[in-house]
């Protein structure tokens, strides 16, 4: 999302203001989280990967130079959620607005509650949220 900022900045479709990133992990895979917080440059192999989403259990994070430098650039955060948070935000989200988000789309409204209740967010600013898929692929897995 970064170089997408980037990219349409160049192209003037933006301005040069940008938005502060966020990224969201389970707390049983969370190689980004614990690189942003020990100040490290890139993310280093995560041993055990223990998380009911599938989606965020990779070998390794990809691209976590580039993600580690958007996240400080942009003032941005990393935030680790647990998978019962995972559930119970892809039953709010589900059950207020009508959508069943995947695992990686609930962790990220686990996410904006958890930096809600420490006052991160602020009532004055827009959120965008990313959900890349639908809670049903996951669905006969969970139940």
């Amino acid at each position: 999302m970064w170089i997408a900022c980037d990219e349409m900045e160049e192209l003037g479709w933006i301005s040069s203001h940008r938005p502060r990133m966020v990224s969201v992990q389970a707390d049983g895979y969370a190689p980004i989280v614990e690189a942003f917080m020990e100040g490290s440059e890139e993310a280093e192999p995560w041993a055990v990967a223990v998380t009911l989403d599938g989606g965020q259990r990779v070998p390794v994070a990809i691209g976590s130079r580039l993600m580690l430098s958007a996240l400080r650039d942009s003032d941005g955060i990393t935030v680790a959620i647990s998978d019962n948070q995972i559930r119970e935000s892809q039953a709010i989200l589900a059950s207020s607005q009508g959508i069943f988000p995947c695992l990686e789309g609930a962790a990220t409204i686990g996410a904006v509650l958890s930096l809600n209740d420490q006052d991160w967010l602020t009532p004055d600013k827009s959120i965008l949220v990313f959900n890349t898929g639908t809670g049903l692929k996951h669905r006969l897995m969970l139940t």
